[in-house]
């Protein structure tokens, strides 16, 4: 069996995400809030200390609580993370304009409102000793069972274009004596600053193998 795998690179990326839409949608570029420390992770849980939602609330989310659970004059005016920056300009609605299901005035240079920036200055130090910047490492004890099948599919260096979004294929031999179940993944990532996501599709045995990675959309180069 062959398999292609198929990467999106962006030279500024935000990662896929899952977490609580419901709050996500009731602050402006509420899914779109990027983790300070972490590159191209975002915080999914904004009013929380837990990056992935739920569990204490930072002080953005004690605001938001107290001031009625949604976006409004008030919550947009503060600076609940005493950076000098208002909830508003740092989610992108500086004027406090935004309702909820509209477009931001801003979609770019969002920061995250409960997390003082710069976050490594000086005046920020101890107001962000709560964040974790702790990558974390892939658990999976399924994966050591004896029967379980290791296969590490790397996609060669490949130089990232000066363009917004690039998307690059490679096809891969994978084993097929047998039929096999995927049951984890585990990236490998060099540069984590222009990756975006992977995705695999499984092809016909037949197609040709290629040396070198293709742009996605000029699917040509596959026959």
């Amino acid at each position: 069996m062959r398999l292609l795998l198929y990467l999106a690179l962006l030279l500024t990326a935000w990662q896929c995400c899952h977490g609580y839409f419901n709050f996500q949608t009731k602050i402006p570029n509420g899914q779109h809030v990027p983790h300070p420390c972490k590159p191209n992770f975002i915080w999914h849980g904004v009013g929380h200390r837990n990056a992935g939602g739920g569990g204490d609330r930072n002080q953005f989310g004690q605001d938001f609580l107290r001031l009625g659970g949604q976006w409004n004059s008030q919550l947009c005016q503060l600076d609940s993370d005493g950076d000098g920056q208002t909830n508003g300009q740092e989610l992108g609605d500086p004027a406090c304009v935004w309702t909820e299901g509209s477009i931001p005035s801003s979609t770019e240079n969002i920061t995250h409102p409960g997390v003082c920036e710069p976050f490594g200055s000086q005046k920020c130090g101890a107001a962000n000793a709560w964040v974790d910047c702790t990558e974390g490492e892939f658990q999976c004890d399924a994966i050591k069972e004896p029967d379980v099948k290791s296969v590490t599919l790397r996609f060669p260096r490949t130089k990232v274009p000066a363009l917004g979004t690039t998307y690059e294929c490679f096809l891969f031999d994978v084993p097929s004596d047998q039929p096999y179940h995927v049951i984890a993944t585990e990236p490998y990532i060099d540069n984590p600053n222009v990756m975006h996501h992977m995705v695999a599709f499984g092809c016909p045995d037949d197609a040709d193998l290629v040396d070198k990675p293709f742009d996605c959309l000029d699917m040509s180069t596959v026959e």
